[in-house]
């Protein structure tokens, strides 16, 4: 019925008002709130009797529709014509849960005694629902011990719905055991909740439990109820595609079904499992579907099955062979795992044609064929995507830092890349300058990239106000994380920065910034191991043929590939040509061979000059000769010595503190690893003891020692500071700054990356590189000169000295300025700031 007929029923509602109830009631089934509420005051302007009923039925409407404040406004009204009833105000209290309004729940269930209404098992399980939906699952089961009703089987499954929301799975299984005990029959409902819970601790088993008790109360289980049990088990694949062969026996089978048992798949890399179980849907009376189709595609990409995954892509994105049915098309679902593909696959011309084929362009798409350009150092190419990408604000920090990485080689770029972060005020990440600083260790060298930190680095340090780094000793069988937050709750660090880590099984020093997570020494610890600044010596043990003699030196130069789906426990890496680069050097310090082996052990000092994970173990594997104790890519059984662990040491760090010195952190070889090669009798050639020796610049005070699960730190944070932060400092007379870059000291950070390109191309007589024409004509034929890319050398001091006074960066009365107050100006190179 609509509102201008209403005048025609009129004259029967004067007569008897019961008859309104039945377009009411039509109207809160239609969920037509507003008439509704206009049909009321259409009854009061025609002198038509309302009463409780006819106001909760338009409540009612306001309820199913979610309009919660219509619903208290109704309420309102109705309090002035007459006294509310329980039932009007439940159905307040429901459209307070439906609009997510917990507060004004709470305030209408305390409010009822006031208005002499009894509060029913429905007020408070209402109010139990709006909790719920405001994530206050304490005030649920308040609510459950308290009430004065006695609590139904609504009442049981809200707080079992409340504690699957607040992650509680052993209050709602406690909660399930209460409701039978209380001789509360379960239903579907509970028993869904139930298995639901089970989700945020992994315990399918439980689950399953839950699965098979349904038989036991006679509740037949649903499809949602093998869906639940299947999001749970999703880790155990065999056991989600029993649950689907189960459903098949009971005709339960649907889309829902094979999505989650496809997903399983995914998420174990069983990708064929996957495509078969896609294939498979027609068998079933189902047709192909869009989100079982986006599972498979993700399958395939994770399984490293790129080229099958571009091709399920290509099929279903082509609108005249509709391989799959008309449902499934290649969405941006889809598209974004193709791109993944592309990326990992090393792939980047498919990807740019992705991309410009996608129907939306946004930042994911934009982000992940930029990551496929960095791949193929194809810079230019990513710089014209970040370019159109920009153009449509599809761009973010993380596709800047992926254009970044794309310039790794090319250093002109990567520096007009950062200014452009200053210009449209991205956020500048740690990531972003260390890949700027890599750039230009691979142009100038390392003397540019360290004038270019040089600000930040002052910043951070004047931040810190203190060095910000300390060594740490991790043993073996302790993650990185774990030691770095035990640490960091002794030191009184809420949020520790890591910058680092250490695989589980290896032992050695470990670099940790004294600073929390965003923080300078966090920033500048990070910024070091982006750019490749940090050297790391490791010591181990391999075995198989001989490396040479003792002495002899080489180097491991294969790409790494990551795969995270594999039997084993742990992730492991593959060398591959699609991988991503990674070196390795070695040097052999001694050799043994046992009187019952037949082939030798090598000690080794190796150097990773890339941070790939498990570089060092996977490189000596692919040599033949595989680090001792290293069971997933070395010998598990035949190994020529047996051991407990890992023999992988990191034995020394260096890098720079935020003062600027060299810090050097060194770990000793551990006690067990000393006394394994004692065993091993005299070496073959070589004094591994002698070359084990910690040198002149070893560490004098040793770094904080963690010892098994727990942290023992003699130190405060200031005596930590002095007494790992040794560098060999000059004895200087006042405070120290290098002349050339004063400067910069007395600008921005942002504004850097235009000094330092300006000053070299000013040095080396090239064409001054104008970056406001550059911003406005967007034109990169600039890079693309011979003159920008050739510039391999350090710049002279003198020339950035006189380049500044002449620019007026800084200036006479600068200088005169920092001469007053006691800066002694110093006109040579290598100066540091120790001040």
């Amino acid at each position: 019925m609509q509102l201008s007929d209403v005048q025609k029923e009129l004259p029967l509602w004067r007569e008897n008002p019961k008859y309104a109830m039945r377009t009411l009631k039509a109207f809160a089934e239609a969920r037509r709130h507003q008439d509704a509420a206009q049909l009321l005051q259409i009854m009061r302007q025609e002198m038509v009797e309302t009463n409780n009923f006819h106001y909760s039925a338009a409540m009612s409407a306001c309820e199913k529709s979610g309009d919660w404040q219509l619903a208290l406004s109704l309420l309102a009204e109705m309090q002035e014509l007459m006294d509310p009833n329980a039932v009007s105000v439940n159905v307040a209290i429901s459209a307070c849960e439906k609009g997510c309004r917990w507060q004004w729940a709470m305030h209408l269930l305390d409010f009822m005694p006031n208005w002499a209404l009894e509060r029913d098992v429905v007020s408070y399980t209402s109010a139990m629902n709006a909790y719920t939906k405001g994530s206050h699952w304490p005030l649920v089961f308040h609510l459950l011990h308290t009430m004065d009703a006695k609590p139904n089987a609504r009442s049981f499954n809200a707080a079992i719905g409340a504690a699957v929301k607040g992650g509680r799975w052993q209050l709602a299984q406690s909660t399930l055991e209460a409701m039978i005990a209380t001789r509360q029959l379960p239903n579907i409902i509970s028993f869904n909740a139930a298995i639901s819970s089970c989700e945020s601790q992994n315990m399918w088993q439980q689950a399953l439990a839950l699965l098979r008790g349904m038989r036991q109360h006679a509740i037949p289980p649903a499809a949602i109820s093998f869906c639940a049990a299947m999001t749970v088990a999703r880790r155990e694949w065999e056991q989600v595609l029993q649950l689907l062969v189960e459903m098949g026996k009971r005709s339960l089978v649907s889309e829902a079904g094979f999505l989650n048992a496809i997903a399983a798949c995914e998420t174990n890399g069983r990708w064929q499992a996957a495509l078969d179980l896609f294939f498979s849907m027609p068998d079933y009376g189902l047709p192909f579907g869009q989100m079982p189709f986006n599972s498979a595609v993700s399958a395939c990409e994770k399984g490293q099955q790129w080229s099958l995954a571009l091709h399920l892509f290509a099929e279903a994105s082509d609108p005249r062979r509709a391989s799959f049915g008309r449902r499934v098309r290649g969405d941006l679902v889809a598209l974004n795992a193709a791109l993944v593909a592309c990326e990992r696959a090393s792939e980047w011309p498919r990807a740019l044609l992705l991309a410009a084929q996608a129907p939306e362009l946004n930042v994911f798409v934009v982000t992940s064929a930029l990551r496929a350009c960095a791949r193929g150092l194809q810079w230019h190419s990513a710089l014209q995507l970040l370019k159109a990408a920009r153009a449509r604000d599809a761009a973010n920090e993380r596709s800047f830092g992926a254009a970044l990485s794309a310039c790794e080689q090319q250093w002109p770029a990567a520096m007009f890349l950062l200014q452009e972060m200053f210009e449209v005020q991205v956020e500048v990440a740690a990531s972003h300058l260390g890949c700027c600083a890599l750039a230009l260790k691979n142009g100038p060298g390392a003397e540019t990239v360290e004038k270019f930190l040089e600000p930040y680095r002052t910043a951070w340090h004047k931040e810190a106000q203190s060095s910000g780094v300390m060594a740490l000793e991790k043993p073996p069988d302790v993650e990185t994380a774990e030691a770095v937050k035990t640490l960091a709750r002794r030191l009184g660090l809420r949020r520790p920065g890591s910058a680092s880590r250490l695989d589980r099984p290896t032992s050695g020093v470990l670099p940790v910034a004294l600073g929390e997570d965003g923080s300078g020494p966090v920033r500048w610890l990070q910024v070091q191991f982006a750019a490749k600044l940090v050297e790391k010596v490791y010591i181990c043990l391999c075995e198989g043929e001989p490396l040479g003699q003792c002495g002899a030196k080489g180097s491991v130069d294969l790409p790494l590939f990551s795969d995270n789906f594999q039997e084993q426990a742990e992730r492991t890496v593959v060398c591959t040509k699609r991988g991503r680069s990674a070196r390795t050097d070695f040097e052999v310090l001694a050799r043994f061979r046992p009187s019952y082996a037949t082939e030798e052990l090598m000690l080794l000092r190796v150097q990773p000059l890339t941070g790939r994970t498990h570089q060092i173990r996977v490189h000596l594997a692919d040599l033949g000769r595989p680090v001792v104790g290293d069971w997933t890519y070395g010998r598990k059984y035949d190994s020529v010595v047996r051991t407990k662990r890992l023999f992988l040491h990191c034995l020394q760090i260096q890098l720079r503190d935020l003062a600027g010195e060299v810090f050097r952190g060194r770990m000793e070889l551990p006690e067990d690893l000393r006394e394994l090669l004692r065993c091993l009798g005299s070496p073959l050639e070589g004094d591994w003891e002698n070359a084990l020796s910690p040198g002149a610049a070893a560490i004098e005070k040793g770094p904080a020692a963690l010892a098994g699960q727990r942290v023992a730190v003699e130190v405060t944070i200031a005596a930590v500071a002095e007494g790992l932060t040794l560098a060999s400092k000059e004895a200087v007379k006042g405070c120290l700054l290098p002349v050339e870059w004063l400067g910069m000291f007395l600008r921005t950070p942002g504004q850097a990356p235009a000094q330092i390109l300006n000053a070299i191309f000013q040095s080396h007589s090239l064409k001054y590189f104008d970056f406001e024409k550059q911003r406005q004509d967007a034109n990169m034929a600039h890079f693309e000169g011979d003159e920008y890319l050739n510039v391999q050398e350090g710049i002279p001091y003198e020339e950035f000295h006189d380049y500044f006074i002449q620019r007026r960066q800084l200036g006479r009365e600068g200088f005169e300025l920092l001469q007053g107050l006691g800066v002694n100006v110093l006109k040579r190179r290598g100066a540091r700031c120790h001040g």
